[in-house]
C-alpha cells in the first residue's frame, strides 16, 4: 500500500480542489467511508481522478468541505486520470480484493474499523469512558479497550485477522475503532477525545437495534411531530405502510427517515424535536461529554446549530443497516406500538383536516404553503390541537406498559 499512500499525498499536495458542492460520481475504489464521518476513498471518471477524504466527524472543519456525501460532506483533490495513477489503484484492488468496500469486508470478515484523527487519548480515561457507557447501553458486546492496534494478538486467530486487516488498509497510525466477530475494538492510539468515543459506541448501538429500541417512546413522539409537519415524509409513509403492510405510522416514518441523506434530514420541519430526544438519551446513558457539545453546539449561533442538526441526521443514518437487515433484533415498544395503531391514524387524518382549514381561514392555499411561509403559525396551530385532542400523550403510555 506504500504506492497508494505516496498517491494520495501526491493528490493533496497538486490535485485541484474544486469549489461548491460536488457529486463526485464514478468508478469508487478502495472505500472506507464510514457512517461517523471518517474514511477515504477514490473515485476514477472518463478523464479525471478524484481523492476523496471524509470531513465529517464532529470536531472537523465542515466549511472546507467541497464534496457531497449525504452527511457533512468530504473533501476532495482531483488530477486528470492517467495511466500510473489508474494502475497503482487496480494493483492494490488486485492484491487487496478483500478490502474494497465497506459492504465486502463485512461480508467477508465481519468487521467495520472507523478512523480517527490519530492525536489519542489516555488509555486510563478511554476505560472509564467504556465502564460508563455500558452501563446507559445495554445491548454494547464485549469491549476490548486497547492502547493502539499493536497490542492485538498474534496468536488469537480473530485478533490476528483484524491486525492484519487493519495494516493492509492503511488505518494502522490513525484507526480509533472496530467491529470485529461481533465485539468491539477500541484504541486509545486513535481517538480523539472522550466525546468521540462515546460517539462511536452510540453510532453502534442504533446501527444494531435501530432507533426506537435504543431511545423509547420520547422518540416516537418526535417522529410522528415530524410527520405532521413534513407532507412528503407523511405521504411516503404511507407508501411504505402499504408496500410493507405495515400497521404502525411510526414504524414507516422510522424507514422512510433511514432513505432520506443526513443533509436533508437536518432541513426536515421539526427537526430539532429529534435533537433534543438524541441529546436526552446520549445524557442518560452517561454520554455526557456528547451531550454537553450537543448542548453547546444548540446554545450557540445558528451555524452552530446546524451542526447539532447534522450531527443528529448523521447518528440517525446509522439505523439504516438496521432498517436494511431486516430489523432482526425485536423491541417491545415496536410490538406495542400496533395496540392503538388505529385509533393514532384517525387523529393524524383529523388533526390534519383540521390543520387545513385552519390554514385556508387565513388565507393560504394548503397547510403546507401555511408551514413554508409562517412556520410560528403552524407549529401554534398544531399545539393548540394537541392540547384539545392530547390523545397521543395516552398512546404512548400504552404502548410502553403493554411492550414491558
Amino acid at each position: 500500500m506504500k504506492a497508494v499512500k505516496e498517491l494520495r499525498d501526491k493528490f493533496k499536495r497538486e490535485g485541484e480542489q474544486p469549489p461548491g458542492d460536488n457529486a463526485v460520481d464514478g468508478e469508487r475504489m478502495l472505500d472506507t467511508q464510514t457512517a461517523h464521518g471518517s474514511g477515504d476513498w477514490w473515485v476514477i471518471q472518463p478523464d479525471s481522478i478524484w481523492y476523496v477524504q471524509n470531513n465529517g466527524m464532529d470536531g472537523d472543519n465542515w466549511s472546507a468541505n467541497n464534496v457531497r456525501t449525504g452527511g457533512a460532506g468530504a473533501i476532495g483533490w482531483r488530477m486528470p486520470r492517467t495511466d500510473e495513477a489508474e494502475t497503482i489503484l487496480r494493483n492494490a484492488i488486485q492484491n487487496f480484493g478483500a478490502f474494497l468496500t465497506e459492504a465486502d469486508v463485512v461480508n467477508q470478515y465481519g468487521t467495520r474499523f472507523s478512523r480517527g484523527t490519530g492525536i489519542g487519548m489516555a488509555l486510563r480515561d478511554l476505560q472509564a469512558v467504556v465502564d460508563r457507557i455500558a452501563k446507559g447501553f445495554k445491548n454494547l458486546p464485549r469491549v476490548h479497550v486497547l492502547s493502539s492496534p499493536a497490542d492485538l494478538s498474534t496468536q488469537d486467530p480473530s485478533q490476528k485477522a483484524l491486525r492484519d486487516f487493519i495494516k493492509k488498509s492503511g488505518a494502522w497510525g490513525d484507526v480509533e475503532g472496530a467491529t470485529h466477530d461481533g465485539e468491539i475494538y477500541l484504541f486509545a492510539s486513535g481517538m480523539a477525545d472522550e466525546a468521540r468515543a462515546e460517539h462511536v459506541l452510540a453510532t453502534h448501538e442504533i446501527t444494531h437495534y435501530g432507533l426506537r429500541a435504543t431511545m423509547g417512546k420520547a422518540l416516537d413522539a418526535a417522529l410522528q411531530h415530524v410527520m405532521l409537519m413534513n407532507a412528503k415524509v407523511r405521504k411516503a409513509a404511507e407508501a411504505v405502510k402499504r408496500a410493507r403492510g405495515l400497521k404502525s405510522n411510526i414504524e414507516a416514518v422510522e424507514e422512510v427517515l433511514a432513505d432520506i441523506p443526513s443533509a436533508d434530514l437536518a432541513r426536515l420541519r421539526g427537526w430539532r424535536k429529534v435533537v433534543q430526544v438524541v441529546r436526552n438519551w446520549l445524557n442518560k446513558a452517561g454520554a455526557k461529554n456528547l451531550a454537553a457539545r450537543l448542548d453547546g453546539w444548540m446554545k450557540a449561533g445558528l451555524s452552530e446549530q446546524e451542526k447539532a442538526d447534522l450531527f443528529v441526521a448523521d447518528l440517525v443514518g446509522a439505523a439504516r443497516q438496521w432498517v436494511k437487515s431486516g430489523k432482526s433484533v425485536s423491541s417491545g415498544i415496536a410490538g406495542g406500538t400496533r395496540l392503538a395503531e388505529k385509533r393514532l391514524s384517525d387523529d393524524l387524518a383529523a388533526q390534519e383536516k383540521w390543520l387545513e382549514r385552519e390554514a385556508k381561514m387565513r388565507g393560504y392555499k394548503s397547510i403546507d404553503e401555511l408551514a413554508e411561509k409562517d412556520y410560528p403559525v403552524f407549529e401554534n396551530l398544531a399545539a393548540l390541537w394537541r392540547k384539545k385532542h392530547p390523545v397521543d400523550a395516552a398512546l404512548l403510555s400504552r404502548r410502553i406498559d403493554a411492550g414491558d
